[in-house]
């Protein structure tokens, strides 16, 4: 067994040879990275849309259930992608049950059924965030309506004290 001094260590790694290798390695692992990264944030709305028809396509051509089934956990975690801008969790929840339906017994199921749950949980607040909505709109309307019958009745008040004020000045007229 050979033991590396300092000097032999210092030669073997400070030479010109090993250090233009090594810058050229780490150019390469850098703009490799940087290049995933990019094309993996570069995804556009066509590209998502593009790639839910053609795993649609596939759910309606085939009929093997362990294929269905990761097509369907496929589409799914498309439709969930954190970059999609038409992210859809609902039709995420129906592609992830299906997957539950297709393949019942295996351990895989255990992760999608605390996905299955966190989503029932997401689209129920949904539900009650589009409730509040319609409710929000509404309330605003009624606000609307009440403002513009309170301008109404500070009009007709100006002018019932108007018309009292030239009703005064012809009694005092007349007296």
């Amino acid at each position: 067994m050979r033991h590396f001094t300092v000097s032999r260590y210092h030669r073997l790694f400070n030479s010109a040879r090993t250090r233009a290798s090594m810058s050229v390695l780490s150019a390469i692992v850098v703009l490799m990275t940087l290049g995933g990264c990019m094309m993996k944030s570069m995804a556009s709305p066509e590209d998502f849309i593009k790639e839910d028809r053609r795993l649609t396509e596939q759910i309606t051509s085939s009929k093997d259930p362990d294929f269905l089934s990761d097509i369907y956990l496929k589409r799914a975690r498309l439709r969930l992608r954190y970059d999609n801008p038409g992210a859809d969790c609902r039709g995420a929840l129906d592609d992830l049950q299906h997957t539950v339906d297709l393949k019942p017994n295996q351990r895989q199921v255990e992760n999608i059924k605390d996905w299955l749950t966190a989503l029932h949980r997401l689209t129920y607040l949904e539900q009650e965030a589009d409730k509040f909505r319609t409710k929000n709109v509404q309330a605003e309307r009624q606000i609307r309506t009440l403002q513009n019958n309170v301008q109404a009745l500070r009009k007709t008040i100006e002018e019932l004290q108007s018309l009292e004020l030239q009703m005064e000045q012809k009694r005092q007229r007349l007296r």
